[in-house]
């Protein structure tokens, strides 16, 4: 597979959740063109979780005509505004049940919507495992245990904003192809 369609994969995929946040929320994807990286995995946990801000993550496995592993990230102050802008009498401070299971399901649907235009991209059906939610990297990624290659796989790291009002909501896409 060439490299040019894995960037392609990770940028259709911030584009369509983007989009479906921006729908989420009753705001606009920011103009700005969503920018990609590829990076070694050894830099994701820094990339994602960087220690200073704090991040939450939602990953799945992606199974179908591609496969391998996506997820999409906030950083703390974003992902506790997003979680009270659905559900206000969430308590994000301590991050309880109703926090984690709004922020598991935006995640859901942000993934959902990334594999549906990595699909309409090969031409076929993608489908997003049951998400996991983390704080750090051994929570939503279990490298070990998915696959003993994934170690050795590239990342492909797409941000995007959508227009939320006040500040922009920056959101992080990872892509990890499988073989």
């Amino acid at each position: 597979m060439s490299r040019d369609w894995l960037f392609e994969y990770a940028v259709a995929g911030v584009k369509a959740a983007a989009d479906s946040l921006a729908s989420l929320l009753g705001a606009e994807p920011a103009t700005r063109a969503p920018v990609c990286d590829k990076i070694d995995m050894s830099a994701l946990p820094d990339k994602v979780f960087p220690e200073n801000t704090g991040s939450i993550a939602v990953f799945a496995d992606l199974v179908g005509a591609i496969q391998g592993e996506a997820g999409i990230a906030f950083r703390r102050g974003e992902a506790d505004a997003l979680v009270r802008a659905l559900v206000p009498d969430a308590d994000v401070e301590a991050f309880d049940t109703s926090a984690q299971s709004a922020m598991s399901e935006v995640g859901n649907i942000a993934l959902s919507s990334a594999a549906g235009a990595i699909a309409e991209l090969i031409g076929g059906v993608v489908i997003p495992s049951v998400p996991r939610l983390g704080a750090n990297l051994s929570d939503v990624l279990l490298v070990d245990e998915i696959c003993g290659d994934l170690g050795r796989m590239p990342v492909y790291v797409a941000e995007a904003e959508v227009n939320t009002p006040g500040n922009p909501l920056q959101l992080t896409f990872v892509w990890i192809p499988g073989d």
